[in-house]
């Protein structure tokens, strides 16, 4: 659709009133009614998800560690008993269009070996059912102490050692911005779409893991709202 306009070619535009129809109307009945018409395949994609979640959602690519807000590093210590774990971190305001604070972090370091006892730096709560160790930071920024780097440490005493180094996951969230600094409006008689919110976050860790994903990946949701 955004190619035709670009061409200048006519397109035939459907305003509605979302504080009417939305919730009011089913959206499988909507659904429905679009496919009948023999919409673009792509078009009705986006209608669909806009009618379900009423947001988009762009996948950044990754351009390395420049381009993720948190960049971690990991060391591991194995030996027969115990297992020492270092995880640092370190606020990158630079892969933001608008730096913004990172709440909500959480960063989550599977250890087996059969884990009997963890002392950790700041501390960290263990699962024993899932082997994994939590640590939780309320939020990051270049406010933060040193700048928003830091460490996580711990060490884990073992009944089947030695453990094996594992990918960790690290999940946050961040309002006010996005990884790629898009800003959407389009003007036209009687209707005005405008970005109203900004904000991405991370996979959650427990798809990471189970995903054996190595990789950080972020998503970038943002939200639309038609003004008439």
């Amino acid at each position: 659709m955004t190619g035709l306009v670009d061409e200048g070619r006519a397109v035939d535009i459907a305003c509605l009133d979302f504080r009417k129809a939305l919730d009011t109307v089913s959206h499988s009945i909507l659904i429905e009614q679009l496919v009948k018409y023999r919409l673009e395949e792509h078009t009705l994609m986006w209608s669909e998800n806009w009618l379900n979640s009423q947001a988009q959602r762009m996948m950044v690519s990754s351009n390395g560690i420049q381009s993720t807000p948190l960049n971690l590093a990991t060391y591991w210590k194995c030996n027969a008993s115990t297992t020492d774990v270092r995880v640092d971190y370190k606020y990158n305001p630079e892969s933001m269009n608008v730096p913004s604070t990172l709440s909500n972090v959480q960063v989550v370091v599977p250890v087996d070996g059969g884990v009997t006892n963890m002392q950790s730096l700041p501390p960290a709560k263990w699962n024993a059912d899932q082997m994994k160790a939590y640590w939780k930071i309320s939020s990051i920024s270049e406010k933060s102490e040193n700048g928003g780097s830091g460490s996580l440490r711990a060490k884990f005493e073992l009944s089947e050692g030695p453990s094996k180094p594992a990918t960790l996951a690290v999940q946050f969230i961040s309002e006010g911005s996005t990884l790629s600094g898009v800003d959407v409006e389009l003007v036209g008689t009687g209707y005005r779409l405008s970005l109203l919110k900004k904000r991405f976050a991370t996979v959650s860790p427990t798809d990471l893991l189970s995903k054996k994903r190595i990789e950080q990946n972020y998503a970038c949701t943002e939200h639309f709202k038609s003004v008439n």
